[in-house]
């Protein structure tokens, strides 16, 4: 009998050590898409399906896009619903600017202009905003310039909100808006489905990545967006993260995982933040999942035509 108790033990003790956790995280609030039906639309479908699915929840907001004229109030009004939700709010500039291009001194401005909207709202709910998320994931330039950012947010009181779980969703949203304004559901649903199936590769891929690189699994931290592809599918999403074992975190929980103590290298555009403690180590860095050729080429295509991707 002590022996069958002992190997319960260390089964269940094994169990807990394998548990997989993940933190999921929202940027560009209150939603890429522009138009302000899709706007609440989305705002609306999304919160149905984080609030059914009884999940922590953190989102970032481009205060920017509230700023339309004559749309303000009604513009900041979806935000208030996710803090009525519970939710909590982070900034993600005003504007989502790109630090290659403008510049440490102007990005910085812009955190700034950022800040009053999601401080307020936050304030109003009795909470303080304490996380930042880098548009792009783009951390600086060059070393120097990703120093000195890094020195800024934590001059400004900021935690920085990393992401492990990186993808490209708004490729994929960029096709399906394009399909389901023209009404075409036969493309819509193969997005869709190439969608799910790029997405359940990202995850092998990081799952994979943490326990080579770590040994285990990391608290993983999940960006995914405010948009057209998951108001309508993000349930099929958290499925999936369920039947691969997931427990669902708040991230203040997720960043008590001692690797987001490691070392981050500095790296344009959006990578996954086990790249960047690789790449600090010195190590070779591996290529994330390609998103399907047709895709891209569908995605290329719309850009070409001239839509902007936050609108298609």
């Amino acid at each position: 009998m002590k022996k069958i108790i002992s190997l319960l033990i260390i089964f269940i003790a094994n169990f807990s050590f394998a548990q997989k956790k993940v933190a999921i995280t929202f940027d560009d609030l209150p939603s890429q898409q522009m138009k302000f039906d899709d706007c609440v639309y989305i705002t609306d479908n999304l919160l149905k399906i984080l609030k059914d699915n009884n999940l922590p929840i953190i989102g970032f907001v481009n205060a920017g896009k509230t700023d339309i004229e004559y749309q303000q109030d009604k513009r900041i009004a979806q935000l208030k619903k996710w803090i009525a939700a519970g939710y909590d709010l982070g900034n993600h500039t005003y504007a989502h600017s790109d630090i290659g291009k403008v510049g440490l001194q102007a990005y910085e401005e812009d955190v700034i202009k950022g800040e009053p909207l999601v401080i307020k709202l936050m304030e109003e709910a009795g909470k303080k905003m304490k996380y930042y998320r880098h548009p792009f994931l783009y951390t600086g330039k060059t070393v120097e310039q990703k120093d000195s950012l890094d020195k800024f947010l934590k001059e400004r009181g900021y935690t920085i909100a990393p992401v492990t779980l990186d993808n490209s969703d708004w490729m994929f949203n960029s096709c399906y808006y394009s399909a389901k304004a023209k009404d075409n559901k036969t493309l819509a649903d193969s997005i869709v489905a190439s969608y799910l199936e790029y997405m359940n590769l990202t995850f092998d891929f990081f799952e994979n990545l943490s326990q080579e690189f770590l040994g285990r699994q990391v608290n993983h931290v999940l960006l995914v967006h405010s948009n057209m592809i998951n108001a309508d599918h993000f349930d099929k999403i958290i499925n999936m993260l369920k039947s691969r074992g997931y427990e669902f975190i708040s991230l203040d929980e997720a960043l008590t995982d001692t690797a987001y103590t490691l070392p981050d290298a500095q790296m344009k555009w959006g990578r996954s933040w086990i790249h960047r403690w690789m790449k600090a180590k010195g190590l070779t860095l591996k290529s994330d999942p390609n998103e399907p050729k047709w895709i891209v080429e569908l995605y290329t295509e719309i850009a070409k035509s001239g839509k902007k991707n936050e609108d298609y």
